[in-house]
């Protein structure tokens, strides 16, 4: 499984992005869908909508839905607890829940893959438990 953040999913469906068409297919080699948060996917919703505008932000996201490459997974209150604490173990980088939720989400599937393009964050914040993340497309060969 891996786990993607708003980044990734923007580099999966936005053409004009410079590795959309590297992220898309690395995506079309998966096996599993993505796991996305909640969260991510709502900052993904907001983010077209500011820049491209509500008519794109939902046609992308059905677009998400319908390909079955996506996996909305389901955040409880413990798991918003442990993304305010990641959140403050790393207030110095002024990420937030929304960027803290890939981690939680990484630690219930047993994965240190992300699909992101937030190097800034995600070298420097520690998955729950041990190891470091693979951020994907960086860590392709």
């Amino acid at each position: 499984m891996i786990i993607a953040d708003t980044s990734g999913l923007l580099a999966l469906t936005h053409t004009q992005e410079p590795l959309h068409a590297r992220v898309k297919a690395f995506v079309r080699t998966l096996h599993t869908p993505l796991a996305v948060s909640p969260m991510v996917l709502a900052e993904y919703d907001y983010l077209l909508r500011t820049h491209a505008g509500h008519r794109v932000a939902r046609e992308a996201i059905s677009q998400l839905l319908g390909s079955r490459s996506l996996e909305i997974a389901r955040l409880n209150a413990e798991d918003v607890q442990s993304a305010l604490n990641i959140d403050i173990a790393y207030a110095d980088l002024g990420s937030g829940l929304t960027d803290a939720s890939p981690i939680v989400l990484a630690h219930r599937y047993g994965t240190l893959d992300l699909l992101t393009l937030d190097e800034r964050h995600f070298r420097v914040m520690a998955p729950i438990g041990d190891g470091e993340f693979r951020l994907f497309p960086a860590d392709l060969p």
